[in-house]
């Protein structure tokens, strides 16, 4: 008898003979029939219409869905003077001085021709201190760095990058990021992960 139901092509009757309410008035039985229906109608339209994880995430970009799929290495990375990057012949002091300033917990290491050779960690240089205490300071980065470091690129996801931290116990902060041809132009921390809403602030992944 609803006008609706005539208009429509295809009528589903999800009528139900009696409320759970013990008076028959307030609408309980009915409104769990129209869920179960309108799931089940959602889940065979997304079905039909092939309806991808990366659909979802373009009408929810701000869930965590959405980040986990439309955010990119690129949009959180640390850059300009909160990146450093020094060169293989600096010093461990002024290496010091250039990672406290970026405010980071590494720098990017590049060669003579400016391309991404290591990286070095203010952990490198603490365990360096310890093996010459006297002289550490004023030797050569090129000593002290890491030559083989990990590194992405703008363009991955950043839950790709949140793989390679947890595949790497070993260097669990700091990620390179790098350009086509291998000079840095960022640094991804893990703490950049969480406050971009990947990494919950207890350790776990947003999945």
């Amino acid at each position: 008898e609803s006008s609706l139901a005539r208009a429509a092509d295809i009528f589903v009757d999800a009528s139900v003979p009696k409320e759970a309410c013990p008076h028959n008035l307030a609408p309980t039985t009915s409104t769990t029939a129209m869920l179960a229906l309108g799931d089940a109608l959602a889940l065979a339209v997304m079905e039909a219409r092939n309806f991808s994880r990366a659909d979802y995430a373009l009408l929810h970009p701000a869930g965590s869905l959405g980040r986990r799929l439309l955010l990119s290495v690129g949009d959180i990375m640390r850059t300009g003077e909160a990146l450093a990057v020094i060169g293989e012949s600096t010093t461990l002091t002024d290496a010091l001085f250039a990672i406290t300033k970026a405010g980071a917990g590494a720098a990017c290491v590049t060669d003579a021709t400016g391309k991404l050779s290591g990286i070095l960690t203010d952990g490198d240089i603490r365990r360096f201190l310890l093996r010459a205490p006297d002289t550490a300071l004023r030797e050569k980065v090129a000593d002290a760095m890491s030559r083989t470091p990990r590194v992405t690129t703008p363009e991955k996801l950043a839950v790709e990058a949140l793989d390679q931290f947890e595949n790497d116990v070993a260097r669990p902060g700091d990620l390179p990021v790098v350009s086509e041809d291998s000079r840095p132009v960022g640094m991804l921390m893990l703490k950049d992960l969480v406050r971009a809403g990947i990494v919950l602030p207890d350790g776990d992944a947003v999945r």
